[in-house]
């Protein structure tokens, strides 16, 4: 009986092992096509992420964290009030977009579909308010990752 449990044991070490060991190189593979598809021509910074910048943007892609089976690519402007997040899984494939506008009063968290519109309807006022910069957004993450 003792070494049928002993057995099991090291069975289901062994098991965990091999998946711990498949997740992780699923993941590192998945950042490697990330990186690989998004960050071309972008400097690493002393956070493991990839970043450039423009006269006027902050461009980001972002490697996901060990228990993440997502990340994201970001657009900020330097002197603006309106930031853009795309959130894409470890194979590359865009799973939402969403944009923060920051005004004197407050700060909007607002999701977008893929052509740069409100989900919510209550949130179309605020994005009408700042549709040059959203516009200017939507070509340069097409311009940027072909989004």
């Amino acid at each position: 009986m003792k070494q049928g449990i002993k057995k099991t044991a090291i069975i289901g070490m062994i098991a965990i092992g091999v998946i711990v060991s498949v997740y992780i190189g699923v993941h590192t593979y998945g950042n490697c096509i990330i990186i690989e598809k998004y960050a071309q021509g972008y400097e690493k910074n002393e956070f493991g992420d990839y970043c450039r910048s423009d006269s006027r943007h902050t461009f980001a892609v972002h490697k996901a964290s060990l228990f993440s089976l997502f990340t994201n690519l970001s657009i900020a402007e330097s002197e603006g009030n309106v930031d853009i997040i795309i959130w894409v899984d470890l194979f590359g494939n865009i799973k939402g977009i969403g944009t923060v506008i920051t005004t004197e009063d407050s700060t909007y968290q607002i999701l977008l579909d893929r052509d740069f519109n409100a989900l919510e309807q209550e949130d179309e006022d605020i994005l009408e308010e700042f549709s040059q910069s959203i516009a200017e957004m939507k070509y340069i993450a097409h311009r940027e990752w072909d989004i």
